[in-house]
């Protein structure tokens, strides 16, 4: 019980620390080699730290809610996974909207020293919605190009690419079995390593 409830804490903490730009606690909470992606990235824990930090000096402000739902524990590594939301306030195209992303957020937790650090990061995208502030000023959607996104997460794809930027389309996602299977079984694959060992 205790490793499980630190293991929520740690899955808790993590998205706080994000949250509120402790860029330390947040750093404290990886391990260095842990792999992180998310729809705008893809890489190293350090390097999510630098482009989080970016974000935040340029304006873009985003919540998460979490709530670890599921621990697995085999020897010193283990899954966690967690019922999740995130909330972005944001002005998309000159309108001030809230972007609002139904996932599960997952990741690989491994014990070194008697220390549990996160090993790597993932959401699992269920669905998405953007809203204007004031419905009077939507901004000007394309709604063509909406269609040809990802359902799972078509509105964080959308504003993204709207913008310039890069958006990771083999995220695993309620609506790509196929993705999400192979995520799976990678994880068991790397849970079952610790039993092996």
């Amino acid at each position: 019980m205790a490793d499980r409830e630190e293991i929520a804490d740690l899955a808790r903490r993590e998205r706080f620390a994000r949250d509120t730009a402790d860029w330390d606690t947040l750093a404290a909470c990886y391990w260095p080699d842990a792999l992180i992606r998310t729809t705008w990235f893809k890489g190293s824990a350090e390097e999510f730290i630098a482009g989080s930090t970016r974000m935040r000096a340029g304006g873009m402000i985003s919540k998460h809610e979490i709530s670890p739902a599921a621990i697995r524990i085999v020897g010193d590594r283990a899954l966690v996974e967690s019922n999740g939301q995130i909330l972005v306030r944001m002005n998309f195209l000159g309108s001030d909207c809230d972007l609002a992303s139904w996932t599960r957020f997952f990741s690989r937790v491994r014990r070194e020293d008697g220390v549990w650090r996160l090993a790597s990061w993932d959401s699992i995208y269920v669905k998405d919605r953007i809203d204007p502030l004031n419905p009077a000023d939507p901004p000007p959607i394309d709604w063509e190009a909406v269609a040809a996104c990802r359902p799972a997460y078509r509105f964080f794809h959308y504003t993204i690419t709207a913008e310039g930027g890069h958006c990771n389309d083999d995220l695993p996602g309620e609506d790509r079995p196929d993705l999400l299977r192979e995520f799976y079984a990678d994880a068991e694959r790397w849970l079952g390593a610790a039993e092996a060992g």
